[in-house]
């Protein structure tokens, strides 16, 4: 599922509850839903940037624990046990992918590497289409002309990494 726009609204609603609501994501979601003064990328750019507690990541994750497509989790678990390494790739923010995969996958000890969308050095990478596959290059995880052995997708946008992949796995596609 995309986890982007629950994301959103868990925010709004959570810190409503925690009473320090969050005016800056609200001006934001305006600009970029109504006005339409600002692109996908610059939302979640600056959606990024803005400061939260962990407890707001920690209780996203326990949200979206239950949405997990079940085979592909036993998929992901046996490969985890025949020693294979499990690269989780999204364009979900790496704030709180991380404490989900966290969740979802408590017995896996921090194996599994995550990327997500993120902001580093004042960079924004949205991790997204051809800057998915670009990312696992310049992080080594995969080298030049590598393959992918298995590939789990559920979207066309994911074509750069599925080109270069030996087997790919479509798993609920977006249409």
């Amino acid at each position: 599922i995309n986890t982007f726009p629950l994301w959103i609204l868990f925010v709004l609603v959570f810190s409503t509850l925690k009473f320090e609501f969050r005016y800056n994501l609200l001006i934001l979601l305006i600009q970029r839903k109504i006005s339409k003064r600002i692109s996908h990328d610059e939302f979640k750019r600056e959606i990024l940037e803005i400061k939260l507690s962990d407890s707001y990541y920690k209780t996203f994750a326990r949200i979206i624990k239950y949405f997990v497509n079940q085979k592909v989790y036993d998929l992901l678990v046996k490969e985890y046990q025949n020693h294979h390494m499990i690269i989780i790739s999204s364009a979900a923010p790496e704030k709180y992918l991380k404490p989900c995969i966290k969740k979802i996958f408590p017995t896996f000890n921090n194996e599994i590497i995550v990327i997500g969308a993120s902001v580093s050095n004042g960079k924004f990478s949205n991790n997204y289409k051809e800057e998915k596959y670009l990312n696992l290059l310049k992080e080594k995880y995969l080298l030049s002309g590598e393959l992918v052995e298995e590939f789990y997708t559920d979207s066309i946008d994911d074509l750069p990494l599925a080109l270069n992949s030996k087997k790919v796995i479509l798993v609920s596609p977006t249409v």
